[in-house]
């Protein structure tokens, strides 16, 4: 896992961020970190073009079509309340074929289609482990 802020050098967490080699790099897109991270994904997917990239966020809550179009550098967007569907598309990030029982994926296969996976709700909120809890949840950065 890797934390960073905007006021990060891109470059200081890419290179992190590489010395993991990961299959999946997974972020939260926000409305005033979203272009520090497209920066940022950018280089990781020139660095390594076979690992899987995954935004969720609320800038993806309207029609994702268009984004997926023009930053090919990320696969896939979660749409809506990402905590049950991420935690499904992580089982089969590397089965592409199974992304579209996804609820709340959007993207584009292998043949140019766009996928719209509709937006993703919680069923079992009670299921749900407090934010607080998670060993992603980090009390030191904003």
């Amino acid at each position: 896992m890797v934390r960073t802020t905007t006021g990060e050098s891109a470059g200081i967490t890419v290179n992190a961020v590489y010395a993991h080699k990961p299959d999946v790099i997974a972020a939260t897109a926000w409305l005033f970190t979203h272009e520090h991270l497209l920066h940022i994904i950018g280089r990781l997917k020139a660095l390594m073009p076979e690992a899987t990239m995954i935004l969720g966020g609320p800038e993806f809550l309207g029609d994702n079509k268009e984004y997926m179009l023009r930053h090919q550098e990320v696969d896939a967007v979660l749409r809506g309340e990402g905590e049950e569907s991420f935690a499904k598309w992580i089982d089969v990030w590397n089965r592409r074929e199974q992304w579209s029982d996804i609820s709340g994926l959007c993207y584009i296969d292998n043949n140019g289609y766009y996928h719209d996976g509709g937006t993703a709700r919680v069923m079992e909120f009670d299921k749900l482990m407090p934010p607080e809890e998670s060993q992603l949840f980090c009390w030191e950065k904003p």
